[in-house]
């Protein structure tokens, strides 16, 4: 630099280290009235005074005792650039896989899957409870094993009912394990003689339910069909997003924001790189 611009260097340097502050001396220079037209003229400075913010930034942001935290104290220089590199990467995997029409089209689905899962969910919901309503009703209303036309069997009439219920759950008891919550058939109160009702068991009330249920569970089949490959593609999409929200905070939590007032990106990787 010539001997004019080490005066101006030197009075720029001057007056920044009255600031203890990065923020102080990036608003200095910011507010500085001739700046641009002193780096027109002394292109040389710029650098210098450049030079001297990245001091500042690693020494406010970073660990000047380490060569190995230089704009964070937090986030080692070799996670910093691997966090900036699968930015990158992800970004651009986001453009191509979710840019444009295809992430637009991508949540419409995502969205209208949602909806429908929703509503099958509260409509599986709605016939379940209606279904253990109506049991509990028959259970309250009837109690166990009592009355009823095998009652008055001779001999064996003090029996039948339980004996039955026994090899019927031996026998099929065991198909409701793999038949969905609210889908039971093989019940001991099948064999619950109702005298309200004159009749062994609940009414027809239960099974319109379980019908009902059965529509819904059927188009909630559909409906997997129908959006096979969306939640995944949805799930990936959002998992990308996260991760890319979660580097940002750390790209913004560091110095490099700061830094890039003053030097570019590949100098910055340099830096971390040193």
């Amino acid at each position: 630099m010539s001997d004019k611009s080490d005066q101006i260097f030197s009075k720029l340097r001057d007056n920044l280290d009255t600031y203890s502050s990065f923020e102080e001396k990036n608003t200095y220079l910011k507010n500085h009235k001739y700046l641009d037209q002193i780096y027109e003229k002394y292109p040389d400075l710029e650098k210098e005074v450049n030079s001297l913010m990245i001091g500042s930034i690693t020494s406010e942001f970073g660990v000047p005792e380490s060569g190995q935290f230089s704009l964070s104290k937090d986030v080692s220089n070799k996670e910093l650039l691997r966090t900036l590199d699968m930015y990158d990467t992800n970004k651009e995997i986001l453009e191509e896989e979710f840019g444009g029409e295809k992430g637009v089209k991508l949540r419409a689905l995502a969205a209208e899957k949602d909806a429908a899962f929703d509503e099958t969910t509260r409509q599986k919901e709605l016939h379940r409870e209606n279904i253990r309503v109506m049991r509990q009703e028959f259970d309250d209303r009837v109690g166990a094993f009592e009355g009823g036309p095998l009652r008055q069997l001779p001999f064996i009439g003090a029996v039948i009912p339980e004996t039955a219920k026994y090899f019927m759950q031996l026998g099929a008891g065991w198909t409701d394990w793999f038949r969905p919550e609210g889908m039971e058939k093989i019940e001991n109160r099948l064999l619950n003689w109702d005298p309200e009702s004159q009749q062994y068991g609940p009414g027809p009330e239960i099974g319109i339910e379980q019908t009902a249920l059965q529509s819904v569970l059927d188009y909630e089949d559909e409906l997997k069909d129908k959006y096979e490959g969306v939640a995944a593609k949805a799930t990936e999409f959002n998992e990308l997003e996260e991760s890319q929200r979660r580097r940002l905070e750390t790209i913004k939590g560091s110095g490099i924001d700061e830094a890039l007032n003053y030097i570019g990106i590949e100098e910055i990787r340099e830096l971390l790189g040193n």
